[in-house]
């Protein structure tokens, strides 16, 4: 059988166009999907409030980073059937706490959501170490 075959076949075109028109209609629907992705924060007599998933990450992100013993922290949050789930994960410094670190945040996490965008009720709030940094960093960012 010739490998020239399916290329020279008259549908091989339409095949083309269409793998890549749906493709490109992938990558806009994943956009879409990312974009649009808020939070009812709460619903007053005027309207409903919402917040961004992006604004939330960020919150979460600057309220862990100000915590002394945290290097670096990565917030992924999830939002499904307006229940908010939020996944925080940490690179701590050497000899941290982690019980208390990971006690603290929640309570700080909890209190920032919802003295800055009204949202009081957080389904899941996990908080992950997945590394410890090296000392010369850790020293770095506490000049």
């Amino acid at each position: 059988m010739d490998d020239t075959t399916f290329v020279s076949s008259p549908y091989f075109p339409y095949l083309i166009c269409g793998l890549t028109s749906l493709i490109f209609l992938l990558i806009l629907l994943r956009i879409f999907w990312k974009l649009t992705r808020q939070f009812t924060a709460f619903n007053d007599e005027s309207g409903s409030v919402t917040v961004s998933q992006r604004a939330i990450r960020q919150m979460v992100q600057q309220c862990c980073e100000q915590l002394g013993d945290v290097g670096r922290a990565h917030a992924i949050i999830n939002i499904h059937r307006n229940q908010l789930k939020i996944k925080v994960k940490l690179r701590v410094k050497k000899n941290a706490n982690l019980k208390g670190i990971s006690g603290f945040l929640k309570e700080q996490i909890t209190q920032v959501l919802a003295d800055s965008f009204g949202i009081e009720e957080i389904s899941e709030l996990d908080v992950a170490v997945i590394g410890v940094l090296p000392e010369e960093i850790a020293s770095a960012e506490e000049r």
